[in-house]
């Protein structure tokens, strides 16, 4: 999977964790979370060059572990 290039199963989760803390309060879409999950992996070293198709992977796994929960 192209993820594991960028982001370890922990990383995935500590990003899960940071988009439920912002969140808070808020309904759980998808729409909302691959707008949370965008503002932070702008903000993460070493992910500004991934691709669209990268994030959307990313997002999918974030997505994934915050639903099966």
């Amino acid at each position: 999977m192209i993820t594991d290039k960028h982001l370890t199963a922990e990383q995935v989760i500590q990003l899960s964790e940071m988009v439920a803390e912002l969140l808070s309060g808020q309904a759980l879409t998808r729409e909302t979370v691959d707008e949370l999950t965008g503002m932070l992996l702008e903000d993460v070293s070493g992910l500004e060059c991934v691709s669209d198709t990268e994030i959307k992977e990313i997002t999918n796994e974030i997505w994934q572990q915050l639903t099966s929960n």
